[in-house]
């Protein structure tokens, strides 16, 4: 809640505040992060914490402060996350908080479409992080449709030379000799080309137990439910890991 204060006072009343720049950050709004993202993503939890609070009149002023750093670091991961919360809240069985959970879920949609629009408003993709993202996304695809057991965990960096224009040319911002992409700014991404097809179906197994989790909160049907996936998918996961490490 407090990064919410900071980012607003970042945002719009830096030139007033001239203190704020003794904060060092590598994008801003970030409050007391060192990047914008990580204050979106963290302020998005804190929304969803402060709606559990059962005191009202200290529900409604935190979640609002934590929706400004959810929302004015203009982060698309943070806002599709928040886009994902709201689903889930929609489907939401939970009579008590069924209202409060399809409004709050109604705002989040409204503000996310929103910052989203905002944003790309704003934007020259041609010198802008959407246009390397691409790049490093159609690449990686090409990187795992050449070696789909994985190009060894960490190798992201050795690789992806031999694949910077597989698929799309990756700008020069984006790619030079003295500087390369370690990560395809995508975990999911960077994971499969590292351990391979198997690597990556452990984290979609991962990845499922975390909804179905909320599902077992919101659905008291669905509490008496085991997730015995989850220990295989890790183990998976790992298993891919080793196998492709190094090479």
């Amino acid at each position: 809640a407090l990064n919410g204060v900071l980012a607003l006072g970042q945002s719009e009343f830096k030139e007033s505040l001239p203190w704020l720049d003794w904060i060092l950050q590598t994008v801003s709004p970030a409050g007391t992060f060192v990047n914008k993202n990580y204050l979106a993503e963290s302020a998005l939890v804190g929304v969803v914490l402060a709606l559990t609070l059962h005191l009202w009149w200290l529900r409604w002023p935190l979640a609002a402060l934590c929706g400004l750093g959810w929302l004015l670091p203009l982060s698309r991961g943070a806002m599709l996350a928040g886009a994902v919360v709201a689903l889930l809240w929609l489907l939401s069985r939970d009579r008590a908080r069924k209202v409060t959970c399809r409004v709050v879920a109604g705002l989040i949609v409204v503000v996310a479409a929103g910052g989203f629009t905002w944003h790309y408003w704003g934007v020259d993709l041609d010198q802008s992080s959407f246009g390397d993202r691409v790049s490093f996304y159609a690449n990686s695809l090409a990187m795992i449709g050449d070696k789909p057991f994985g190009h060894g965990i960490g190798n992201f960096w050795a690789a992806y030379p031999n694949y910077h224009d597989a698929a799309i040319s990756t700008p020069a911002d984006a790619y030079r000799f003295n500087s390369r992409p370690r990560t395809a700014h995508n975990d999911f991404l960077t994971l499969t080309t590292e351990t391979g097809i198997i690597g990556g179906a452990g984290i979609i197994v991962l990845q499922v137990e975390e909804p179905l989790s909320v599902c077992v909160v919101c659905h008291p049907l669905a509490r008496r439910v085991q997730f015995p996936h989850v220990s295989p998918g890790y183990g998976i996961h790992g298993c891919a890991g080793r196998w492709t490490f190094g090479g």
